[in-house]
């Protein structure tokens, strides 16, 4: 793959990160039977995301994108915070930290342990 086509992807999938990060805030409002739907994307989404990640970056990577999931997924709900002020009142303490470590720990062990062909 050429430079530019793999900067492209990279782009796009920090961006959809981003986006991700401000729509399945928060994790605990996923847990009614109706909502599960939700919860069972969320583990799939960020898992291909994860797996993305391994084919655009390699291996040993971790570190750097564990900084970077975690930075995206915190504009994503600044995002959200700006944009829904519906949902301002679930911008706990608990959540935000909750959410900003799920995530990116998901999404590493996804990078690291999802097998790839």
């Amino acid at each position: 793959m050429d430079k530019p086509t793999l900067q492209m992807m990279r782009v796009i999938l920090f961006a959809a990160v981003t986006l991700l990060g401000g729509t399945y805030f928060p994790l605990t409002s996923m847990l009614d039977p109706i909502k599960i739907t939700l919860l069972i994307s969320f583990f799939l989404f960020y898992g291909v995301m994860g797996n993305l990640m391994h084919r655009l970056f390699g291996k040993g990577k971790a570190g750097k994108l564990f900084l970077l999931t975690l930075g995206f997924t915190a504009l994503g709900l600044a995002g959200r915070f700006l944009l829904d002020q519906e949902t301002a009142a679930a911008f706990t303490p608990e959540n935000l930290i909750g959410f900003l470590v799920v995530v990116p720990v998901y999404t590493i062990l996804a990078y690291q342990l999802l097998p790839r062909s």
